[in-house]
């Protein structure tokens, strides 16, 4: 209930309950209204194919398999061609397992709370 100390006799009265609750109502409405406008949002944000979570990919798949191809040459180590690319050597092994993953990796999940809703 809202803080009555303030109103005095007013929220002792049959009327001044009333008003409260009414205010309380249009309170809870106010918030329902906000949380389906949010999900309703989120729900076209991940049908365009928003991203939560996590860091963008810092390489591609195709970076990587242009990484792979020039290690096989003999000519770099995964060392060098991180340097090359600007990024740390547990990012290309990462990106080399998420490559050699397959398919899995390209599946989107959605958000646990928007699944009901997609």
């Amino acid at each position: 209930m809202l803080a009555c100390h303030r109103a005095g006799k007013f929220c002792r009265t049959s009327l001044g309950e009333f008003m409260v609750q009414m205010l309380e109502s249009f309170a809870q409405l106010e918030r329902s209204m906000i949380r389906e406008r949010s999900i309703a949002g989120q729900v076209a944000a991940y049908r365009a194919g928003a991203r939560w979570g996590g860091e963008p990919l810092k390489l591609s798949d195709q970076d990587v398999r242009d990484m792979i191809e020039l290690h096989a040459s003999g000519w770099y180590t995964w060392r060098q061609l991180a340097d090359i690319w600007g990024v740390s050597l547990n990012c290309v092994h990462r990106g080399r397992a998420r490559l050699h993953a397959g398919p899995p990796h390209l599946v989107r999940l959605p958000p646990p709370i928007l699944s009901k809703y997609l």
